[in-house]
């Protein structure tokens, strides 16, 4: 599958299709940042080096330290020392930049009079949001509101905080600021740190939210799907064990596959990329992206295209590294999985149906309570295809009898209101 992203240079008028491996998107053409695509991030070398040093004592201390200097400028605000409030949120931003390789741009690090006119620019916008009224009023209500999101529902509430954040931009556009430093109008900008300030929530959206949401980041008429579909992007992904036939979900980045039910144990590896063809977005000329191919290059109009996509590789990778690097402290030899995995409980003919359903229960308590009920009711009848219409109540009767075997009384919650979609 592929999600394309289409964005324009707000410069030279170039349209660039894609993310090219990096969270910050720039033009081809004229060599300006115009976007910021946090999907792409998510499988960046950028990230990978953030998650090597997220844990560090030394990293948890530089978080600490940015929240007492923004806690500072917050008190002084109050007190009415506005040049002390200033520079302490000087300070917290430029504390905030060392945290966060990647989500700044990388020329933060090379360009020292980039790097000065950016860190003006940040502070002045982070120190406007402590002292305008109207702005402290729209970034406390932001805080709030992300603070409300719904991981089973989040479109409802991220929908509010896109508003939010436009609100935020217009108001901004009307106070006395640095230029900005990119070059960005401030609806570009805008789109930029809605992917930074949403970007992120994409993966917590149901099949069905995802391009919904994605729209509201980039803009109708800019993401566009090719293959099959939004899947690869959420957190969870289904899958059917060999074993038992239990359909389940699993977070994208595991190391493994285990089945709930027969608690097989297989090896996983990163999804396969299909071959793709599909229209450029820009000239219409037919394109073609090759098994295992990632970007390409219109011939016509020179657009790139890149799959958008959440294989969890990263994490993966980085789960390997802490894995091997404890063993070999510890002194532990690891045995791999074998390639035809690894059996758990036995599987019969007579026992498989009582597997399914008690997996059924499981993963309704492991999680119900992150996505919606209507995609617990999904996995049930892909685990039963032959059961059709109101047999499904029946079904859901004995694997609620099964939840209340386990005790799990989470999962009998969820299986009500999945009981509710088939009435």
């Amino acid at each position: 599958m592929s999600v394309i992203i289409r964005y324009v240079c707000h410069h030279c008028g170039a349209a660039r299709e894609g993310a090219g491996g990096a969270g910050w998107v720039r033009c081809g053409h004229c060599d300006v940042l115009i976007a910021f695509d946090w999907q792409a991030w998510f499988g960046s070398a950028q990230y990978a080096a953030y998650l090597r040093v997220a844990g560090a004592p030394e990293t948890l201390a530089g978080w600490q330290r940015y929240q007492a200097r923004s806690a500072d400028a917050e008190r002084l605000v109050a007190s009415g020392a506005f040049d002390a409030a200033r520079a302490a949120t000087g300070e917290a931003v430029e504390q905030l930049v060392r945290l966060m390789p990647g989500v700044y741009p990388d020329e933060l690090q090379t360009d020292a009079t980039y790097r000065r006119r950016y860190l003006e620019w940040l502070s002045a916008v982070t120190y406007a949001q402590k002292v305008d009224p109207e702005l402290s009023r729209l970034t406390k209500a932001l805080e709030a509101c992300v603070r409300r999101v719904e991981a089973r529902d989040p479109l409802p509430t991220l929908d509010e905080a896109a508003r939010l954040l436009e609100l935020q931009a217009d108001r901004l556009a009307h106070l006395e600021l640095p230029d900005d430093p990119d070059g960005m109008p401030p609806h570009v900008r805008l789109r930029a740190s809605m992917s930074q300030f949403l970007g992120g929530y994409v993966q917590l959206a149901s099949p069905e939210q995802i391009r919904a949401l994605l729209e509201r980041i980039h803009g109708r008429g800019n993401v566009f799907e090719a293959g099959a579909g939004v899947e690869s992007l959420g957190l969870f992904r289904e899958w059917r064990c060999p074993a038992c036939g239990l359909v389940s979900l699993e977070a994208s980045m595991v190391l493994e596959h285990t089945c709930p039910a027969c608690v097989l144990r297989a090896p996983k590896g990163d999804p396969a990329l299909p071959q793709v063809d599909f229209a450029c977005g820009r000239c219409g000329a037919a394109l073609t992206l090759e098994a295992g191919e990632r970007e390409c290059c219109c011939a016509f109009c020179d657009t790139w295209v890149r799959r958008v996509d959440r294989t969890g590789h990263v994490e993966r990778q980085h789960a390997y590294e802490v894995r091997d690097s404890l063993a070999r402290r510890l002194g532990l030899a690891l045995a791999e999985l074998p390639a035809e995995s690894r059996p758990g409980l036995p599987v019969t003919k007579e026992n498989r149906r009582a597997h399914r359903l008690t997996g059924l229960a499981r993963v309704a308590a492991m999680y119900g309570a992150m996505v919606p009920a209507r995609r617990v009711l999904g996995l049930v009848t892909a685990t039963f295809r032959e059961v059709k219409g109101q047999a499904l109540l029946a079904l859901l009767d004995e694997v609620g009898e099964a939840a209340r075997a386990e005790g799990l009384r989470g999962a009998l919650e969820v299986l009500d209101e999945v009981r509710s979609l088939v009435r």
